[in-house]
C-alpha cells in the first residue's frame, strides 16, 4: 500500500531535522562554530520550539518574567546594583523592619495601659497638689552696742536702745532679731552667755534681758522672753521683734580692750 503523500505538520518536522543535519555537518567539517542547544529555532503551529526539544535560557528567564512578573522586577534590579548599593537597600529594610516592631511594641503596652487605667466609667480621679514652707523665719537684725565701758562702773543698753552709765556715747543700740511667722511659735536662747571675752582670754560680767513686740519698737517690747525655756508667742501670721538688753559690770581692775560675745536665739513654729 501506498502510505500516502505526507502532511503538513511532518514535512515540518522534516525540514527542522534537515536544517539541524546542516548545521552539525558544517560544525564538523571546519570546528569553527560551536552552537548552544537551542539556539536554532523553527516555527510549529505556531509556537516556537526548541531544537531537539530541549528549553533554551531566554525561553526559561520570559516563562519567569510572565509568572512571576513581580519578582522578576526586584531580581532585574538587584542585577543592576552594584554590591554596596544591595547592601544600603539591606540595611535599610532591616532599619524599616525594626523600627514597624519597636512601634509595635510600643503601640501594643499603650493599649495595654489605657485598658488598665481608663476603661472604668464609674471611676474619676484628680491631681493633689501642695507646697512644703518653712513656718517661719528668723534673722538677726541688729547687734548689741556698749560703745565705751569704764572700768569699774556698770553700765546698761536698754531695750529701747538707750544706755546709763558713766560713760553713755550715743553710739549705743539695743540687739534686734525680727521674726517672719505664719502662727504661734516659741523663743529660747540657746546656751546665753554670761561673760564676754578680751584681750588675751580676759573675761567682764554681763548679763542679758529680752523683750518681744509686734511692733518694731523697744519700748513697747513688754514681753519678756524667758531664759533657760522655750517662751511662747501666741500670735496670727505677723512680724516679730525681738529685743536684746544688757548690763555689764567690769571690776576696777578690768583688763583694758575691745570684748565681744555671741548670742543665739532660737525660734520654733508651732506651740505644744
Amino acid at each position: 500500500m501506498d502510505a500516502g503523500p505526507e502532511t503538513e505538520d511532518g514535512d515540518q518536522r522534516s525540514e527542522v531535522r534537515g536544517q539541524w543535519s546542516v548545521v552539525r555537518r558544517r560544525m564538523t567539517d571546519d570546528g569553527s562554530q560551536k552552537p548552544e542547544v537551542g539556539s536554532q529555532r523553527s516555527e510549529a503551529n505556531g509556537q516556537k520550539t526548541a531544537v531537539c526539544g530541549l528549553p533554551s535560557a531566554v525561553n526559561t528567564q520570559n516563562l519567569f518574567r510572565k509568572t512571576h512578573s513581580h519578582y522578576y522586577s526586584i531580581y532585574m534590579l538587584l542585577q543592576r546594583s552594584s554590591f554596596c548599593e544591595r547592601f544600603q537597600r539591606a540595611l535599610c529594610g532591616l532599619v524599616l523592619l525594626a523600627g514597624l516592631l519597636l512601634s509595635s511594641a510600643l503601640w501594643s503596652s499603650s493599649g495595654i495601659a489605657q485598658a488598665q487605667n481608663g476603661d472604668d466609667p464609674t471611676t474619676a480621679t484628680i491631681s493633689v497638689t501642695g507646697t512644703v514652707i518653712l513656718g517661719l523665719t528668723i534673722e538677726g537684725v541688729l547687734d548689741l552696742v556698749f560703745d565705751d565701758i569704764v572700768a569699774g562702773d556698770p553700765k546698761t543698753i536698754n531695750l529701747d536702745g538707750t544706755a546709763t552709765g558713766a560713760s553713755v556715747t550715743g553710739e549705743e543700740q539695743a540687739g534686734k532679731f525680727r521674726i517672719d511667722t505664719r502662727g504661734n511659735f516659741t523663743l529660747e536662747f540657746v546656751d546665753l552667755p554670761n561673760e564676754m571675752i578680751g584681750p588675751d582670754g580676759a573675761s567682764m560680767p554681763v548679763s542679758f534681758f529680752s523683750g518681744w513686740s509686734e511692733d518694731d519698737d523697744g519700748a513697747n517690747a513688754t514681753n519678756p522672753v524667758e531664759t533657760g525655756a522655750p517662751t511662747p508667742v501666741l500670735v496670727p501670721e505677723s512680724e516679730v521683734f525681738v529685743f536684746l538688753g544688757a548690763t555689764v559690770e567690769p571690776p576696777p581692775t578690768q583688763t583694758l580692750g575691745q570684748y565681744e560675745t555671741t548670742v543665739t536665739l532660737r525660734a520654733t513654729f508651732g506651740v505644744d
